[in-house]
């Protein structure tokens, strides 16, 4: 006759042993096998990813590699440390707390950033969650004609581009991963920024200004940005009494105001010494009276918005 104590040991002994998924697993089981392969051949991610600095990752689905970066998947250059760690968070951050109006800003391993110490950042935008199926590659296999897809939560990165989380929540044995639509866009300077949304007018007046420098290498600044309308309405400018006194009017040093980050009777001074107070109605974000019209345009030295009147 067994004791109980040899009957628990030996059920024990032949109880299965459950290993935890880890990322590489985890990504290639979750249709990102590409993003795997990606790590696992770049010495210098492949170190941050099995560190634990990494707490979520955001997982581009496969086929969803830049064209311009191609070349680079097997090998490591500072191109390809940014973008790999930039997919790399700090925190957890699930997908219900992404959710959450109005936002949420994310910590990634990016440290390249003019942030005065912060890491580059990506922001999702929950009040945004509309698509354009027919320009998505995951979703090319479908069709669109009269088709309505359900709505999807941005992340917006550098040039004020997007991702879409696509499947959320995908645990692994150091966190959690997230397979979105795309790769993230690495921040550029306000100058590329602003001509890659097509902001001549604000750019003609930097130029003219001699400016453009200064405010691409100004760490930490938020930035809002007037539309090329807004410079054409009658006295735009009028209170201004120079064109570089207008740009400093726009300009708010030493913080990275994130659309999460503005809160509403929140007042802000700008490097012209004017104050700018922010107001937020019916989802709606105000600077003084100008309408925040495109947000989280992430730079390499803060973020900028774009405004529908000068402040």
């Amino acid at each position: 006759m067994l004791f109980p104590s040899v009957i628990f040991l030996a059920l024990v002994t032949s109880a299965p042993v459950v290993q935890a998924t880890t990322l590489i697993q985890a990504l290639q089981n979750s249709g990102a096998s590409d993003f795997a392969q990606f790590v696992q051949s770049n010495p210098t991610l492949s170190a941050l990813y099995s560190s634990d600095q990494v707490k979520t990752v955001f997982a581009p689905i496969n086929g969803a590699v830049l064209s311009s970066f191609r070349k680079q998947k097997r090998s490591s250059s500072p191109s390809a440390d940014r973008q790999g760690a930039y997919h790399a968070m700090r925190e957890t951050n699930n997908y219900g707390s992404l959710t959450i109006q109005p936002g949420s800003v994310l910590n990634s391993n990016d440290d390249s950033g003019n942030t005065k110490g912060q890491p580059q950042h990506a922001v999702t935008d929950p009040s945004n969650k509309t698509q354009s199926t027919d320009t998505k590659r995951w979703l090319g296999h479908r069709s669109t004609a009269n088709t309505t897809f359900p709505p999807l939560l941005k992340i917006f990165t550098g040039l004020g581009e997007y991702v879409n989380i696509i499947k959320p929540d995908i645990p692994y044995d150091g966190g959690l991963i997230h397979i979105v639509d795309d790769y993230f866009t690495l921040p550029e300077p306000l100058s590329n920024t602003a001509s890659a949304n097509g902001h001549t007018s604000f750019l003609n007046v930097a130029q003219s200004s001699n400016l453009t420098s200064t405010l691409d290498n100004t760490p930490a600044v938020t930035v809002f940005i007037p539309s090329n309308s807004a410079f054409s309405k009658p006295n735009s400018t009028s209170s201004y009494s120079s064109s570089s006194n207008l740009l400093s009017g726009h300009v708010i040093p030493n913080f990275l105001g994130y659309l999460p980050a503005l809160t509403n009777g929140a007042t802000y001074t700008t490097q012209a010494g004017t104050n700018v107070t922010i107001t937020i109605k019916g989802g709606d974000y105000y600077v003084n009276n100008a309408k925040i019209i495109a947000s989280n345009q992430i730079l390499e030295n803060g973020v900028a918005h774009v405004v529908d009147s000068v402040c």
